[in-house]
């Protein structure tokens, strides 16, 4: 908004450049009241008080300047190329991050989808490496290994979470939508059991 109003403040520049090549005319007046006193040597002052007035009308003509107005002009005229240049640079800023907002939001939706995929493969793992420890087929470095694993993928699920609402909040941002939040969520997240010892 602050590059639109000086784009707009730039061309009224360049009107008030371009009303110095008009003639202007003029409307004077004045009103005074002259006092005049008088002394010849020796003698009281004398003199006499009058009200003068007048009204004068007054028209200029601009002949020839040094072509001043013309630079002058030139100036306004680049002035506004710059503001509206600024503008057009701040427009695609905007869009910029509109635009970069978005796929980061996409791309945190993305993840969250291969998040959940990992952790649903974390939990078989842990479950089957449990199971096969039960029945004296694996070693309990191989349950921690797993228990491990399954962990670090719901981290990875929380950040992604995470990710998602950071995201929705800047985009919400970048377009101007923070005034109407939503309540419903984003995307369902999934149940993830705990982990089992």
């Amino acid at each position: 908004m602050a590059k639109l109003a000086n784009v707009h403040a730039k061309e009224h520049g360049i009107r008030k450049v371009r009303a110095e090549y008009y003639p202007k005319v003029a409307v004077d007046a004045h009103v005074t009241e002259t006092e005049l006193d008088v002394s010849i040597k020796n003698s009281p002052y004398f003199g006499d008080t009058r009200p003068t007035y007048g009204v004068f009308l007054t028209a200029s003509v601009p002949i020839f300047d040094g072509f001043a107005r013309d630079r002058q002009m030139d100036i306004a005229r680049a002035e506004l190329r710059g503001a509206e240049n600024e503008l057009a640079g701040a427009r695609d800023s905007a869009v910029r991050e509109v635009w970069k907002a978005y796929t980061d939001f996409k791309t945190a939706l993305r993840k969250q989808d291969s998040a959940t995929k990992l952790v649903t493969a974390s939990q078989n793992a842990f479950d089957a490496a449990l199971e096969s420890y039960k029945q004296g087929l694996s070693t309990y470095p191989e349950i921690a290994s797993a228990q491990r694993n399954l962990a670090a993928a719901r981290g990875v699920s929380h950040d992604t979470q995470s990710a998602i609402f950071t995201t929705a909040s800047a985009l919400a941002l970048s377009t101007g939508d923070l005034a109407r939040p939503t309540t419903r969520p984003l995307r369902p997240t999934t149940a993830v059991r705990p982990l089992e010892r």
